[in-house]
């Protein structure tokens, strides 16, 4: 079984959910046969794909 996934580095949901994967396949004790492929998966395409703001500032102003 190979299993590909698609998610977000910067989703804290994203990141629950692939450690819950991976400690479920240890438990399973077929973790280390199990092929993982992360897909990456943006979380707004609107973004502009270049930008002079700094990470630091768009974050702020999502969060404020």
């Amino acid at each position: 079984m190979e299993i590909k996934y698609w998610s977000d580095i910067a989703c804290p949901f994203c990141y629950i959910g692939s450690t819950r994967m991976k400690r479920a396949l240890k438990e399973m004790n077929i973790y280390d046969e199990t092929p993982l492929e992360f897909k990456s998966f943006q979380l707004d395409p609107t973004l502009p794909k270049t930008t002079k703001e700094s990470m630091l500032d768009h974050f702020s102003k999502g969060h404020g």
